[in-house]
């Protein structure tokens, strides 16, 4: 081998030596710029996963928030119609706590002025409202002495069931309608009572009829009041045009004194001496028979 053929050799070699060396430095420089990238990435790394953490937190704290909103508004949209249930219901209680207080009171058998008071309406047998409609009547009727008449302990609940059923009173026009039907059911009550009473007087006395009311007294039961008596009078029949209870002009009739509000649709009450037929005077004249009792 030549001298040249070793220096070339020689050359070739070193230059593979040095390209090695060369590669492994660039290998190590490569690895360490790397380890160093993934050391400044780590923390890169660990913030976006914080970060996502905390975007996956704050979407459940706005849905939570969202719910809670929605159960809210439905909350206060309860609680409105839970208000305007209760305020008519408190109402009512109050008015319920009235009549109770009313009731409550010791009982007279008379009113100022003579005349009884209006038996209270229990239960209707309808519904608790109709009862305590009934009841807020009662009481309006109570308060004002005006508008009583001694027929009325003669009232029945089916009256005023019929009146609160079929009769408003928001107004005063209208609770004056409303006491005028009571007092025309009361006289109606009354008259029934009236016409047994002179038929029991008739039989007792061979068919005589009374000279005066007051002979009849004591053929009512349950007794009744002699000052009720005092609003009914003895008129013949030719005073009585418009409604006949008898062929005989001359013949006595029983008829109610005066009504108490004509304008309310309050009628006057008639009926014959001998109990055996009724009559009335207003909006519409009528003869009714009288069965015998």
């Amino acid at each position: 081998m030549t001298i040249a053929q070793k220096l070339l050799g020689t050359g070739v070699i070193a230059l593979a030596i040095g390209a090695a060396c060369f590669q492994h430095r660039q290998i190590t420089v490569l690895r360490v710029e790397n380890h160093t990238l993934q050391e400044q990435v780590k923390p890169l790394a660990e913030q976006v996963q914080t970060l996502q953490q905390e975007r996956q937190r704050l979407r459940t704290d706005l849905q939570v928030a969202k719910e809670e909103i929605k159960r809210a508004s439905s909350d206060q949209s309860e609680l409105a119609r839970l208000r305007g249930e209760v305020t008519p219901l408190r109402q009512a209680a109050q008015e319920l706590q009235t009549i109770k207080a009313t009731q409550s009171r010791p009982a007279t058998a008379q009113r100022a002025g003579g005349v009884s008071a209006a038996g209270m309406p229990n239960h209707l047998d309808v519904d608790g409202m109709v009862t305590m409609r009934a009841q807020d009547l009662w009481q309006k009727l109570n308060q004002s002495q005006t508008n009583l008449i001694p027929e009325m302990h003669y009232l029945k609940d089916e009256d005023w069931r019929k009146v609160a059923l079929g009769q408003r009173w928001e107004t005063d026009e209208e609770t004056r309608r409303a006491f005028g039907q009571l007092r025309n059911a009361a006289k109606d009550r009354f008259v029934d009572q009236l016409s047994i009473a002179l038929q029991k007087y008739g039989q007792a006395s061979s068919g005589q009829t009374p000279t005066k009311l007051a002979d009849v007294a004591s053929y009512f039961n349950p007794p009744v009041d002699p000052t009720l008596l005092d609003r009914y009078e003895l008129v013949p029949q030719r005073d009585i045009p418009n409604v006949r209870l008898s062929q005989n002009p001359d013949e006595l009739i029983v008829r109610e004194k005066k009504v108490l509000d004509p304008s309310a649709g309050e009628i006057l009450q008639l009926v014959n001496l001998r109990g055996t037929a009724r009559g009335t005077i207003g909006n519409t004249q009528n003869i009714t028979p009288v069965p015998k009792p």
